[in-house]
C-alpha cells in the first residue's frame, strides 16, 4: 500500500514538473517570437493563419531544444544577429541557430592581438632545436 502511495506521489510530482517545464518553455518561445516580431516588420508575411503561427512556434521550440540552443547567451547572440539583419522578413530557424553560434575573433580585434604573439612564440619554440641559422631565419620572418 505504501508503494502505491509513493508511486502516486511520484506521478503527481512528474505531472507538476511537466506542467512547469511546459509553462517555462512557452514563456521562452513567446519572448523569442515577441522580439523577432519587433525586429522584422514584415513578419506577418510568413504566417497566413494563427494556426500556422502556433505550429511554427512549436517547431522552433522543439528545434532549439534539439539543437541545444537554450542558454540566455545563445539566445542573446541570435537576437543580436536578428537586429543586425537587413531583411524585413521573419528568419528561418536555421538562420536563427546560425546567429546563436559563437563567432571567431576577427583579425585586428583584441582577442586576435593576444593570440598572434602566442602563436609566434609557439612557432619559435617549436624550431628552437634547429640550427642557429634556421632560428635566425624564423625570427626574422616573424619579425621578432
Amino acid at each position: 500500500m505504501n508503494s502505491d502511495l509513493i508511486e502516486q506521489a511520484k506521478a503527481q510530482i512528474g505531472k507538476a514538473n511537466d506542467v512547469e517545464v511546459k509553462q517555462q518553455s512557452e514563456g521562452f518561445i513567446n519572448k523569442v517570437f515577441h522580439n523577432l516580431k519587433l525586429i522584422f516588420p514584415a513578419w506577418r508575411q510568413n504566417f497566413k493563419t494563427e494556426r500556422e503561427y502556433l505550429a511554427t512556434k512549436e517547431l522552433w521550440l522543439n528545434t532549439l531544444i534539439d539543437e541545444k540552443i537554450t542558454t540566455p547567451e545563445q539566445i542573446d547572440r541570435a537576437i543580436k544577429g536578428a537586429k543586425l539583419s537587413t531583411s524585413a522578413f521573419f528568419p528561418s530557424i536555421g538562420q536563427f541557430i546560425k546567429w546563436s553560434e559563437k563567432e571567431a575573433p576577427a583579425l585586428g580585434t583584441a582577442a586576435h592581438k593576444l593570440y598572434v604573439p602566442q602563436l609566434r612564440e609557439h612557432t619559435v619554440d617549436e624550431y628552437a632545436d634547429s640550427a642557429s641559422k634556421g632560428r635566425a631565419k624564423i625570427r626574422e620572418a616573424l619579425g621578432i
